[in-house]
């Protein structure tokens, strides 16, 4: 059998050889590398992702409870107008008048102050009016209300006077009740110019807190006398002399 001998490669296909294995070490080293980065990337983008996620979680979270906030300021300030229409109500003396409580201003319109402040401030108002440092317009003039609360007052004693009087007259004569009842009707006739002047003045302060005045009570009582003058004259024409 012939011996076998080694042959040598040719040069060429040596060096294209090598050259061939230089290049797959080149593509193996950016494979390499292209994988590092794109992993590298992947880490980047994940860890981007779980800040972008946690702060949209925080965001969500912060919003809930900006909104229970505003939700629980809006339900206390409804309670505090309601608690304050109810009082302007009391205050006035005429609760059923105001009808239910106005509703919010649309916020176009309104303006940029917080409500808690308008409510302090209206809350403060109430206060002052209860003691009595604010004072509300009456719907005619404090004399025309004088003048007719002590003809008003006169009047009415004069008619419960002239009732007594007449129930007297039915009575037994110079007996216990006509005796009580004559006493009493000629005491309604003597208060009667006065009789609207403690009644207008507790009127004026409790109602519209203002105080009558002097002037004021004057006009009252001279009403009560006219008006009372006026009745004894009539009555004087209708009995004849």
């Amino acid at each position: 059998m012939r011996d076998l001998v080694p042959v040598k490669p040719p040069q060429a296909a040596l060096l294209r050889y090598q050259e061939l294995a230089a290049e797959l070490g080149r593509a193996v080293a950016e494979r390499d590398a292209a994988i590092t980065r794109a992993r590298h990337s992947w880490r980047l983008a994940a860890h981007s992702a779980q800040r972008d996620t946690e702060a949209a979680q925080q965001a969500y979270q912060t919003a809930l409870e900006t909104a229970s906030a505003a939700a629980q300021a809006v339900e206390r300030t409804d309670a505090e107008a309601r608690r304050l229409w109810r009082d302007l109500g009391s205050l006035l003396g005429r609760p059923a008048r105001l009808g239910p409580i106005p509703e919010p201003v649309h916020v176009a319109q309104a303006r940029p102050t917080d409500a808690s402040t308008l409510l302090r401030h209206a809350e403060h108002l109430l206060a002052r009016a209860r003691r009595g440092e604010l004072s509300t317009t009456p719907p005619l003039p404090t004399s025309t209300m004088m003048l007719l609360a002590g003809a008003i007052g006169a009047l009415v004693l004069f008619l419960t006077a002239r009732s007594l009087l007449a129930l007297e007259s039915a009575a037994q004569a110079d007996s216990e009740p006509a005796v009580v009842l004559r006493a009493v009707a000629l005491l309604l006739l003597f208060i009667a110019p006065v009789a609207g002047v403690p009644l207008a003045a507790f009127w004026l302060s409790w109602r519209y807190r203002k105080r009558a005045g002097p002037g004021n009570l004057a006009l009252c009582a001279l009403a009560g006398i006219v008006v009372l003058t006026l009745l004894g004259l009539i009555v004087g024409l209708r009995n004849g002399p």
